[in-house]
């Protein structure tokens, strides 16, 4: 990132399902989203995070349907797949995950060609799965200063292609606008 520049932010799912399922770190997570909304900044996940927290929220619902039916966990384990959703139900969900993304002002970026290439690059000199492969080329081709993840070992990987942080080290960094180079 040059001087004065702001940051071009890439966030990966699981500090989105911190603040949709108000998990574990959801106060770090909610406030660093909430910081980039309020302060403009770019802010992109990639179209397979989404259909990523599409299927959890349907995951959510299936496996709610069998607790409400007061199912034991040993019953929920062996009939959670597939899943047995309405029409309604898995539309529900899509929504649900629409909304997350238009309150957070978070862009979908969608890999096209050169960025499935970059991909492969990235499962090349990268110790990660395809899916986190996904999410770093995507990172790179959306050209994001800043990777965001709770995910330590992928973190630990990405920092050798990007800047990444978590969301407790992103909230202490990111103090506003006119971020320099320095800054990070």
């Amino acid at each position: 990132m040059g001087e004065g520049k702001e940051p071009r932010i890439y966030v990966d799912t699981n500090v989105i399902l911190d603040v949709i399922e108000r998990r574990r770190k959801k106060d770090d997570s909610f406030l660093l989203l909430d910081k980039i909304k309020n302060e403009g900044w770019y802010c992109c996940t990639s179209a397979y995070t989404i259909c990523e927290l599409i299927d959890k929220e349907q995951e959510f619902l299936h496996v709610g349907n069998f607790l409400l039916n007061r199912y034991t966990l040993d019953e929920i384990l062996k009939l959670r797949k597939p899943k047995n959703l309405s029409q309604e139900q898995r539309e529900d969900a899509i929504d649900k995950v629409r909304g997350f993304f238009k309150q957070y002002k978070i862009e979908q970026f969608t890999l096209e060609e050169k960025g499935w290439e970059t991909a492969y690059a990235v499962l090349r000199d990268l110790n990660i799965s395809a899916s986190d492969a996904v999410q770093v080329a995507t990172a790179i081709e959306a050209n994001c200063s800043i990777f965001i993840s709770n995910d330590e070992e992928l973190g630990k990987e990405a920092q050798k292609k990007l800047v990444w942080m978590n969301p407790t080290q992103a909230n202490q960094t990111l103090k506003g606008q006119g971020m320099t180079k320095e800054t990070l």
